[in-house]
């Protein structure tokens, strides 16, 4: 067997560096003199993804289909302000929101409930109904969104039908970017992380990260 030495490549240096500064607010960081971009984001998510099967999930938005896999990244390498918020909305019994008007379907704030996701693209699994250990807050959530938010007027003067799909969005201000996106399956209490809101680089190439949480 080969003991030649592996030197690291920038890559494995700045994705290393941000690993060990996860506690620190990314939004002002620089690592290895850049800021963490949507880009730089996604390449950290890549590098620290499960190199194992995929998960069962497929997305298929091409004719024919074409699937690609969503890719789990572990919730421990997530940045600090992340994580809480991820923990806040998994354990809470009521609907998390942090918008400054329940009205509000595009903030700007960390953690800002945003519009229901409608899943166009089809990016992300079909959703039937809550499951049962999860109905209660589903239900919530589901009145929450019925009564205060709505769809963007930009879909809704493509006259986009508005279906609940049991997908919300949520606005992040984890990183220097204001297209972080998350998007919440509260009918599973599953999170879905997306650099650049879903379109950074190609559309197929994990496009969405599914947070394994324990």
């Amino acid at each position: 067997m080969s003991t030649k030495s592996v030197t690291p490549t920038d890559l494995d240096l700045r994705c290393q560096e941000m690993f060990r500064k996860r506690d620190e607010d990314w939004f002002n960081l620089s690592v290895s003199g850049k800021q963490i971009s949507d880009e730089v984001m996604k390449d950290y998510c890549d590098y620290y993804r499960s190199h194992d099967t995929p998960t069962a999930f497929k997305i298929a938005f091409n004719k024919p289909a074409v699937c690609h896999p969503v890719y789990v990244i572990l919730i421990g390498i997530l940045p600090k302000n992340l994580r809480e918020l991820i923990r806040k909305i998994q354990s809470s019994w009521t609907v998390v929101d942090n918008s400054a008007r329940a009205d509000d379907i595009c903030g700007s704030g960390h953690g800002d409930m945003r519009a229901w996701h409608q899943n166009g693209d089809g990016m992300l699994p079909k959703l039937d109904k809550p499951s049962v250990e999860h109905q209660i807050v589903s239900d919530k959530y589901q009145a929450y969104i019925e009564e205060h938010k709505g769809l963007p007027t930009k879909q809704t003067n493509k006259g986009i039908k508005a279906d609940y799909t049991g997908y919300v969005e949520y606005t992040l201000r984890s990183w220097r970017s204001s297209q972080g996106r998350m998007v919440y399956d509260y009918y599973n209490n599953r999170f879905f992380l997306t650099p650049g809101h879903y379109g950074s680089g190609n559309k197929g190439e994990n496009a969405f990260y599914l947070v394994q949480l324990d």
